[in-house]
């Protein structure tokens, strides 16, 4: 990574996302509207989670 990782902060801070948020109240009520839009979208479009088989 040159550069792009400071642009991404830069359009980041444009456009009004916050990246890192201290305030516990603040994230947890962040994290209810992903979850939220989650709902709505079709099972398809979520990511599945593999199961880790790390008992090697």
């Amino acid at each position: 990574m040159k550069c792009e990782i400071g642009v991404v902060f830069e359009v980041a801070t444009i456009v009004g996302v916050t990246l890192f948020e201290a305030d516990e109240l603040a994230l947890s009520k962040q994290l209810g509207q992903v979850k939220d839009k989650l709902a709505l979208l079709p099972k398809s479009v979520r990511k599945t989670t593999k199961v880790v088989r790390d008992d090697f």
